[in-house]
């Protein structure tokens, strides 16, 4: 690993990692590059092939590794039901730029007699054979692969350094004493990769840090090791960008509460929990037994049960506030005896009835405005005023309070 300051881009990092090579005899192993394959391609923003000589089937074949990307790096948690071509755009949208680098190599760059460009000569060799059976599927499935997973292509070819027996010191050479034509091609490779290489970023858009990336490949690694800790990992996050997606959805309708019924609140829960429900299964990973998803919906069912309690006591409040407002004057008549005399109840009626339907009328009361009677609010001031003595005639005044 080298870990430099961007020649280019201010305030960002250039970091290099260098990975053993495909194909290693003396690693034994063949599952170990597909391992190795796999780290490099979920660390890296652009992903560097090296190859010698021409792009051929056996340097193809080298690649059979990121065939088996599909199985190592899980995408989404269950099949989905979408065509095919969305699937291969959302490992586009997750993996790195593919840059394949040839070495030594000696091909003039023409095809059926016409000049082709570095790229062009990628794209041809990346072409599929039409057919069926087994050597058209071998033939063609690395192909697709690196069609499939990588978001673009593009070819450097290199001529030798130097040629003979100064190849052995290559190392201790000073640029001067490198071939002109290498070293003009190694200029456009660097110029390449400093301006067009992206910022490493996670679902969401998310910039890696340098302390994120220790955290990845601490979190890689361990998940490449047991095939779990990355699922609780990438699932976790999935449940909480899942819950802020309901929660931000919910919220555009709670800045407007309470609702005038409770269908409205349902209806916009149902929306948000739609949408939450595709980012999850966007985002997860590997939750075959839905793990993940059932503690998503109980959460969710939580959440909606706090904005309904919301929403209900924001009803109340405005509620309780519009029968304080509307019954101020009825209170101060109350207060100043202006029933208690003969004919009072008719004018008490007349004057509570008034009160009712200016109440019933009021728009926004939301949907605790039906269960929230006036007769309580009523019989607690008359309550009050109930054993206050008359001035002109000494006599106590009790007023009977019915229906609404």
């Amino acid at each position: 690993m080298w870990c430099v300051p961007h020649p280019t881009k201010s305030e960002s990092v250039l970091l290099l990692l260098d990975t053993d090579g495909l194909g290693d005899v003396e690693k034994g192993v063949s599952k170990n590059d597909a391992l190795i394959f796999s780290l490099a391609v979920l660390l890296s923003s652009t992903f560097v092939y090296n190859s010698v000589g021409t792009i051929d089937q056996d340097s193809l074949e080298k690649l059979q590794f990121v065939t088996k990307l599909s199985d190592l790096i899980k995408l989404k948690s269950s099949p989905s039901n979408e065509e095919d071509e969305d699937e291969s755009a959302e490992y586009k949208r997750t993996f790195p730029s593919f840059v394949w680098c040839i070495w030594d190599f000696s091909l003039k760059l023409e095809q059926d007699g016409r000049p082709v460009t570095e790229d062009e000569y990628l794209q041809n060799s990346l072409k599929l054979k039409k057919g069926v059976g087994r050597n058209i599927s071998d033939f063609n499935l690395p192909r697709e692969c690196i069609r499939h997973f990588f978001h673009s292509h593009k070819c450097f070819t290199f001529q030798q350094p130097v040629h003979g027996s100064q190849l052995h010191n290559l190392e201790k050479l000073p640029e001067n004493q490198l071939d002109k034509q290498f070293v003009q091609q190694m200029q456009q490779f660097t110029s390449y990769v400093y301006q067009n290489s992206q910022l490493k970023t996670l679902a969401g858009g998310h910039v890696v840090t340098g302390r994120m990336l220790g955290a990845l490949t601490v979190t890689y690694v361990e998940a490449i090791r047991s095939g779990s800790a990355l699922a609780e990992i990438e699932n976790t996050e999935a449940v909480q960008d899942t819950l802020s997606s309901y929660e931000a959805g919910m919220n555009l309708l709670a800045n407007k509460f309470p609702t005038e019924t409770q269908e409205e609140l349902l209806n916009h829960h149902s929306e948000c929990e739609k949408k939450a429900l595709k980012v999850f299964m966007s985002k997860s990973f590997k939750d075959d037994k839905r793990e993940y998803q059932a503690k998503l919906m109980k959460f969710l069912h939580q959440k909606s049960e706090e904005f309904s309690k919301h929403n209900e006591e924001k009803s109340i409040i405005i509620c309780r506030n519009l029968i304080k407002q509307l019954s101020a004057n009825l209170d101060k008549k109350l207060k100043h005896g202006d029933f208690c005399k003969a004919g009072g109840h008719k004018l008490f009626t007349e004057e509570k009835q008034k009160l009712i339907d200016e109440y019933n009328t009021t728009p926004g009361k939301g949907i605790k405005s039906p269960s929230l009677s006036l007769n309580s609010l009523l019989c607690t001031q008359i309550l009050k005023a109930r054993n206050m003595e008359n001035v002109n005639n000494g006599a106590h005044c009790i007023i009977c309070v019915t229906g609404d």
